[in-house]
């Protein structure tokens, strides 16, 4: 069943919290506004402003999609998690405005349906997230017949898009660039999509600094292992040599102890001796790293660029100090959290300590 597009309400702009109460209390206020320079107005014309100014055609219509959230929202939300695809199509069949519904209007969502930790913690997921998060690939199929935003940004920015990539799910990917989903910046550099991140750039050459999804090209593009795709943001004038871009980039670099994109951003001006909040260095970053098993490759290009291994975190240790606690700790996959195996840290220890003698 197509849905009636005159149906489709976009719901992005509704706040997470939104109720009938909340509601009512801002065509209250808005009646007021109103009245202030027409004593005639009406508390329906306001209702109908408010509705409007959400994308619904009336306030009927608001209502139905505000009630309709509040009894089956958790069910859709449960539908989509299990891959129900029954129940997803009887409840869209009823409500098809729920379909770019916010998934958490109470709390951030920050575990997925199996109580494992979510890979982001953020407000306002919406369906089309939870069906990339899960990798229910036929709901996500579902979802966008259904008319749900392939382009539609969570509470942290993020497009589906992005947590196909977090998650490596290439497949989902496909499904959503097929049905005309579009790549912004980060998911440009990420993908390795260089014509098209080299077009965004054209039209905006701020946008090589966005930090919508609270990280940097620059960081997506490090997460990605995309070189061509930190130079090109490099050319158009990325910035890595000052806060708080320096962390956008060195943090993720750290993170996943890059050896494809580390010799380009040091190749641009940033600091082997960058700090954190708390003092620690990218050395010190990547052996804490839960995700790196062996940093020693990283270490060895910081060390070629002049990283100083002396250098001491808020807590006093020095990279070598980290390395030696650090000895035991098993390295994860990133998500879901599965362990790899024993860190390898002694050809790091070895390194470090001759560069301390």
């Amino acid at each position: 069943m197509s849905p009636d597009p005159s149906r489709l309400a976009r719901t992005a702009s509704l706040p997470p919290h939104a109720n009938l109460e909340h509601l009512k209390n801002e065509a209250k206020q808005r009646l007021k506004t109103m009245r202030s320079q027409n004593p005639g107005a009406r508390l329906s014309e306001a209702q109908l402003n408010v509705a409007r100014g959400y994308g619904f055609a009336s306030w009927r219509r608001l209502k139905s999609y505000v009630d309709a959230l509040k009894d089956v929202g958790q069910k859709l939300v449960n539908a989509v998690h299990a891959g129900d695809l029954g129940t997803i199509r009887e409840i869209l069949d009823r409500h098809p405005e729920l379909v770019n519904a916010s998934t958490d209007p109470e709390s951030p969502l920050t575990k997925t349906w199996d109580g494992k930790p979510a890979p982001a913690d953020v407000f306002t997921r919406r369906l089309i997230h939870l069906a990339v998060m899960d990798g229910k690939g036929d709901a996500l199929r579902l979802l966008i017949e259904r008319g749900a935003d392939m382009n539609v940004r969570d509470g942290g920015g993020r497009l589906p898009l992005h947590d196909c990539f977090e998650l490596s799910h290439d497949d989902l990917a496909k499904i959503l660039f097929e049905a005309g989903a579009v790549a912004d910046i980060c998911a440009a550099a990420a993908f390795g999509m260089h014509e098209r991140l080299r077009e965004i750039l054209t039209q905006d050459p701020s946008q090589a600094n966005d930090l919508t999804t609270r990280n940097s090209p620059l960081g997506w593009a490090v997460y990605g292992a995309q070189p061509v795709s930190a130079t090109i943001l490099f050319e158009h004038g990325a910035v890595v040599d000052r806060s708080p871009f320096d962390s956008y980039a060195w943090g993720p670099a750290a993170m996943v102890a890059s050896t494809a994109v580390t010799p380009v951003l040091l190749g641009h001006g940033a600091n082997p001796n960058w700090q954190n909040e708390v003092g620690d260095t990218a050395m010190h970053c990547a052996i804490k790293s839960r995700i790196v098993l062996d940093p020693t490759k990283f270490i060895q290009l910081l060390l070629k660029s002049g990283a100083d291994v002396s250098i001491r975190n808020h807590e006093g240790r020095t990279a070598l100090d980290e390395a030696l606690l650090q000895l035991d700790k098993t390295a994860e996959n990133y998500f879901p959290v599965r362990p790899i195996a024993q860190k390898k840290l002694d050809q790091t220890i070895e390194i470090l300590r001759s560069r301390l003698a």
